[in-house]
């Protein structure tokens, strides 16, 4: 039995661009029953894609090891992303003012 706890779809570009950019993240709960009643978990897996590629990273839990693991792996990516989005505004902030005309 799979409980859906989470599930969002974006598009990542702005209307008018290309339509192939999204971001999909599903969370399941699992739980066995059965003969399975032991194998409980957790299926979790981030989709993204840039119009031309498409990845999915897993962060699926089947014990507590797993569990820190994927959690660890989550931490780490959102740090990355939020230090990128940073450092990118700072280089379009650069770009746009070695870009005008008007302020050189």
């Amino acid at each position: 039995m799979s409980l859906r706890r989470h599930y969002r779809r974006r598009f990542l570009n702005r209307p008018g661009n290309h339509a192939g950019a999204y971001a999909i993240a599903d969370i399941r709960i699992y739980r066995g029953r059965g003969r399975s009643a032991g194998n409980n978990g957790i299926d979790a897996t981030l989709t993204l894609s840039d119009c031309s590629r498409i990845i999915d990273l897993d962060f699926n839990v089947y014990d507590e090891a797993s569990a820190r693991n994927a959690l660890y792996k989550a931490d780490l990516l959102r740090t990355m992303v939020d230090d990128f989005v940073t450092a990118y505004e700072k280089a379009v902030a650069e770009w746009r003012e070695i870009d005008d005309p008007s302020a050189q």
